[in-house]
């Protein structure tokens, strides 16, 4: 199969998935494949899916491999791919060929070991399942890679070397109570050196079809006696109807993801920042359009490894019980943060604390922390020092957790945060996982647990922003075009006032500055896709060039270094700034762009003739915590959750357009060919369009230049 072309490839899969008979293919197709190479691709498709020999692969029908084989030949192919023990087949897997998790990835270690493979070469979920069947962790497993290489060339031959280094039997400190124990095909042997209530009750269920016992009932003692001794199997129940909490991922192997290759695997991740403690599996298999079956046992996978747990639904408050019977039935909303791999690699600092690192695993792999999840996450960041002299002020972590802290304790459940039909609650919510769940999925999970979105800023520049459903309001950027440049380029239209600017196209060589930057101190240089910089004038000139060889450019002239970060929305308080001077100015600007109905911050920058905007950031800001507080209080101030959500999503929706238009004019294409085009076929939220002319803005108004010389 990996000699076969993609498209024909492709083709494959698709009839193997309908599963269509060899002398039913196309004709096209079947001229191109022979019967065995067709049996290939059937195969690998059903082991894939983990599908059942006769209700899924339907084997006895189709006559390729009787059931035996097609189990082993499945166990082997998943092995050798380092995937997950298929915990939805055990009652053959382990029950009937008595091939049992520890077995399983025994062996899978063996011969990872053998290959002299890093432990990273395991996928996340297999080597959280493994380290939590077997105990073999990254630690234990260099401890064990380093024995292996000190023995001989010839001891490194036999399998017994390696199998000797491996623990003899599974851990069993993860069993629970609710769990269910399950009967597997016994020897007289086996059971003649049991007691004779357990000998019975084993016998009890090998003999049963479909039979299992409680541990509850048997008790624990019994249960990891069984296990240990692979006379059981472990079921782990999960209804239509329950619904789990995702506890921190202390457990997590952050080695590396199956890539897009796995469609169980990929459901786990999105599971993790979809779930919802208020929906039950069977409306999250609704809103991820997934089969229920499997999203059960994804939620079983995370109870076996210790990463959720159920919640008991007799504590629930029963004024929700009848969405249990329309899973498309809304409920309660609320706000949700908007992250990106910043949050998780600013917990992870040493400086700050260790307790805090696994919440940013939980925060980076589940991509997800939910309002009822928060009180512990809030209780290390108030462990933070909050006297200057304890910490670092300047400290760009520290600002950040204690912004993100305030912000925190401010929204949740503050009725001058709340807005009408929410719970109050505050979920925090990373990028990049959002996406990954794909546009129609994405749009039914914001749409199904949130009202309000608010971005933290500033997001990475090569973030892709989060378009929102109708039904949402996003306070922060929306496309792409809010995320660059361009955005202060259109506020200095719209106002018709700001720094003189020029913006470069990719490409471009300098060999001069421009005349009017000969007395101007220094310069912002902004590339796009990055983070926007200073520089000194008389030494900027290569750094730009070099700049211009990855992406186009824009430079602002900065003939003053004093500059002021005026808080969003802007209230009637904040045009009546002690300084009546600016307080005339953004009076003015708010004229012109409806800044009293948007969440960041606009920097300003004072000239010998008066202030002027330099910038727009959209989203609640976390650089600095005197800004992350004045926005806050212009939040209430202006009741900007709790009024008037429709103009807020009018105004996001008018400067969408009003700035989708400006860079159709000014970046110097049309609609049907676009140069220099970046647009995202994974995210598909927008397109961000590259300039193709040298602009200048004079301080009032948009020209195009070309270079002198």
């Amino acid at each position: 199969m990996d000699t076969v072309p993609d498209v024909l490839r492709a083709q494959l899969a698709a009839a193997a998935a309908a599963h269509t008979p060899y002398e039913e293919l196309e004709q096209g197709i079947r001229g191109k494949v022979s019967g065995s190479l067709y049996r290939q691709a059937l195969l690998l498709h059903s082991f894939r899916e983990r599908a059942r020999y006769d209700t899924e692969f339907h084997g006895s029908s189709m006559g390729l491999v009787d059931e035996q084989d097609y189990y082993n030949q499945m166990i082997e192919w998943l092995r050798q791919s380092l995937s997950l023990y298929p915990h939805q087949l055990s009652d053959v897997v382990a029950g009937r060929l008595r091939i049992s998790p520890f077995d399983y990835y025994s062996s899978m270690l063996v011969e990872v070991i053998r290959s002299d493979s890093a432990y990273d070469s395991l996928p996340n979920w297999t080597a959280a399942d493994c380290k939590r069947v077997i105990g073999v962790g990254r630690n234990e497993y260099i401890n064990m890679m380093n024995e292996y290489r000190s023995k001989g060339w010839l001891a490194k031959q036999r399998r017994k070397t390696t199998v000797a280094l491996l623990p003899t039997h599974p851990c069993t400190d993860e069993i629970q109570p609710e769990w269910r124990v399950c009967g597997v095909t016994v020897r007289e042997d086996e059971l003649l050196t049991l007691e004779d209530d357990i000998a019975h009750l084993v016998l009890h269920l090998a003999k049963q079809p479909n039979s299992s016992a409680s541990i509850s009932e048997i008790g624990i003692p019994a249960a990891k006696a069984l296990y240990r001794l692979g006379l059981v199997w472990l079921d782990v129940p999960v209804s239509l109807q329950d619904r789990i909490r995702i506890l921190p991922l202390h457990n997590f192997v952050m080695n590396k993801d199956c890539s897009g290759e796995d469609r169980y695997e990929m459901l786990l991740y999105e599971l993790l920042v979809s779930h919802d403690q208020r929906s039950t599996a069977e409306q999250l298999a609704h809103i991820l359009g997934a089969p229920r079956d499997m999203v059960q046992r994804a939620i079983a996978l995370y109870l076996r490894l210790g990463f959720a747990s159920k919640i008991d639904t007799s504590e629930e408050d029963n004024a929700d019980k009848d969405d249990e019977d329309n899973p498309a039935l809304p409920h309660p909303r609320r706000i949700g943060l908007l992250f990106d791999s910043q949050l998780p690699g600013i917990l992870m600092m040493g400086n700050l604390s260790n307790a805090l690192k696994a919440h940013a695993i939980t925060l980076f792999e589940a991509g997800k922390l939910s309002d009822e999840s928060m009180e512990p996450f809030l209780t290390e960041l108030s462990q933070l020092p909050t006297n200057p002299e304890h910490a670092d002020p300047d400290d760009a972590s520290y600002l950040y957790a204690c912004a993100l802290r305030s912000a925190l304790v401010t929204l949740r459940h503050n009725s001058a945060c709340t807005t009408e039909g929410s719970d109050g609650g505050v979920d925090i919510l990373r990028v990049d996982s959002l996406h990954a769940l794909g546009e129609l999925r994405k749009h039914r999970v914001l749409s199904h647990q949130y009202s309000i979105l608010m971005s933290l800023s500033p997001l990475d520049p090569k973030v892709w922003p989060v378009a929102t459903p109708s039904s949402v309001v996003h306070f922060g950027p929306v496309t792409a075009g809010m995320h660059e440049p361009w955005l202060k380029l259109w506020l200095y239209q719209q106002c018709g006032f700001g720094p003189m600017s020029w913006v470069y196209p990719r490409g471009t060589v300098l060999r001069r500055l421009p005349a009017s930057l000969r007395n101007v101190p220094h310069c912002l240089m902004h590339p796009w896709g990055e983070h926007q910089s200073a520089h000194p004038t008389g030494v900027m000139l290569m750094q730009l060039n070099e700049a211009l060889v990855d992406g186009p450019v824009a430079v602002h002239a900065l003939h003053s270094e004093e500059v002021v970060d005026v808080a969003l929305p802007l209230t009637d308080e904040g045009t009546t700034n002690p300084d009546q001077d600016l307080a005339h100015v953004l009076e003015t600007i708010r004229t012109k762009v409806e800044i009293g109905r948007m969440m960041g911050h606009m920097r300003m920058v004072r000239l010998k003739d008066g202030w002027i905007p330099l910038d727009l950031v959209l989203g609640l800001p976390m650089h600095c915590l005197h800004l992350n507080s004045e926005v806050l209080e212009a939040i209430q101030a202006n009741q900007l959750l709790t009024c008037h959500l429709d103009q807020s999503r009018a105004v996001t929706d008018q400067l969408s357009t009003d700035l989708d238009g400006f860079i159709k004019v000014h970046a110097g294409y049309d609609a049907d060919t676009a140069p220099f085009m970046w647009s995202s076929s994974e995210h598909g939220d927008s397109q961000l369009t590259w300039p193709r002319e040298i602009m200048h803005f004079d301080g009032r108004r948009f020209a195009t230049e070309t270079l002198d010389g």
